[in-house]
């Protein structure tokens, strides 16, 4: 055992050695209080010495903090990134021009379809959309300040919808909605291709309609005039028989009385039949032409649809469907005669190959009420009707339920279309399964005069 130097006792007297542990006791007591006092002086090496040691490990506690937010701020700027890539590929895939605007309608991003839709250049993030709005304007469409305002206020309330056709005979849908945070979020597609297979589907569906219309007009003019040249034929062979009978003078008064009641009975039956037939070629005629053109003319609006009716007789007569009509015999209107014969018989034709299949003792009733503003168009059956999902596709191209039995899928969205771009109107469907169909057009109509309105 090594002892102390400075021991001031003999090692081997165990009173001195207790004496010695007793002093040195002392002697650390009074240190302890000495350093202890040291360090409730602020002004003491002891104190400043901790004061830095805490802030040492304050910095080391505060940087290893900064450090690992350093650290998730790169994790996170690198997730964003991915992130902007990931997106930024998704939207350069899409076929259609998409566009993300901010609540300030500013643009955030966009897709290179975009801009080659609108004809920007590369540098048009941060612009707002009324400058870009302007930009396209002057180089396609130029809108009247009524216009721009509506354009910018359909965009900012995220209803912007419809087609835009552009004077290089370009034709665009758009399709706006607004976010949740108050984005804008937008769907931009070059539909000129299909508008161009629409119009010629719609072209076609125009001919197959007059073919239509001409075989059945053929096939009721075949019946009056064959009963006139039967009829005809008859009075030809009585004439001979009477002008025989009267060259060889043997004419009895009995033989002039039959001969005259027949030629009264034939002559009848002659212009009944030659008027049924003559009826019939007007009715095709004005139906026809009116299909077939664009021109706007005055007439009255309940004749006409008679005139409808009736070139729509071969259908009908082959049943017993019935049709009734509510229209107010004084109403004439200034219109597109046309446009309503096309509307009308898609409809009933609808209501013959699809509302009536299975049966032959449907009803139609067309009802045609009239205000200070507007024009309103009834067009009912009580046929099977549609489901749900069926009437939310019902107006698409395309859309049939007879697919690969003669069915277009383009009768009622050529009844969409004409009535509201041609007649500015609205037109609504209610219906369900075996509860019949409903259509309800609504026109607006402006007074020409006391007698005239006018439409579109």
């Amino acid at each position: 055992m090594t002892l102390p130097d400075d021991l001031r006792c003999d090692p081997t007297d165990p009173a001195g050695l207790l004496a010695e542990i007793a002093r040195r006791d002392r002697i650390i007591n009074v240190l302890m209080n000495q350093v202890q006092r040291n360090l409730n002086n602020p002004d003491s090496d002891f104190a400043l010495l901790q004061t830095t040691f805490v802030l040492e490990e304050e910095v080391r506690r505060r940087t290893e903090e900064l450090e690992q937010a350093l650290r998730a701020l790169e994790q996170a700027t690198k997730a964003a990134k991915t992130a902007h890539d990931r997106l930024d590929a998704a939207i350069s895939a899409i076929a259609e021009g998409v566009a993300l605007f901010g609540p300030d309608d500013r643009l955030l991003l966009c897709n290179e379809t975009y801009r080659r839709l609108w004809g920007f250049g590369p540098n048009i993030v941060g612009a707002s959309f009324e400058t870009l709005l302007d930009e396209a304007s002057v180089r396609y469409k130029r809108m009247d300040p009524l216009q721009k305002q509506q354009r910018l206020d359909a965009h900012r309330n995220g209803t912007g919808t419809g087609q835009y056709h552009f004077s290089n005979g370009q034709y665009v849908q758009i399709r706006e909605r607004k976010t949740a945070d108050g984005c804008i979020v937008g769907l931009y597609a070059d539909i000129t291709e299909l508008v161009d297979i629409q119009a010629e589907a719609l072209r076609n569906e125009k001919l197959a309609s007059l073919g239509r219309l001409v075989v059945g007009v053929a096939h009721e003019i075949n019946t009056p005039l064959g009963i006139a040249l039967t009829a005809a034929s008859f009075l030809d062979e009585q004439t001979r028989i009477f002008s025989g009978v009267f060259a060889a003078n043997q004419v009895r008064r009995s033989d002039l009385e039959n001969y005259l009641r027949s030629l009264d009975e034939v002559t009848g039956s002659l212009l009944s039949n030659l008027r049924r037939a003559a009826d019939q070629v007007k009715s095709f005629k004005l139906v026809a032409v009116d299909q077939s053109s664009d021109a706007e003319r005055t007439f009255n609006l309940r004749d006409y649809i008679d005139e409808i009716m009736l070139s729509l007789r071969p259908q009908l007569k082959k049943t017993n469907h019935i049709v009734s009509i509510s229209c107010p015999s004084s109403l004439v209107l200034r219109s597109f005669p046309g446009v309503f014969s096309q509307i009308i018989t898609n409809l009933v034709m609808n209501s013959l190959v699809h509302g009536f299949e299975g049966r032959d003792d449907g009803h139609i009733e067309i009802v045609v009420e009239r205000d200070e503003r507007k024009l309103t168009v009834f067009y009912r059956d009580n046929g099977k009707g549609m489901p749900e999902e069926d009437v939310e596709k019902i107006y698409e191209p395309f859309f049939t339920t007879k697919r690969g039995q003669g069915g277009s899928g383009l009768g009622m969205h050529i009844v969409y279309n004409l009535t509201t771009q041609k007649l500015g109107g609205q037109i609504d469907c209610q219906t369900a399964p075996m509860a019949g169909i409903c259509f309800t057009i609504r026109l607006p109509c402006l007074a020409e005069d006391d007698d005239v309105c006018r439409i579109a």
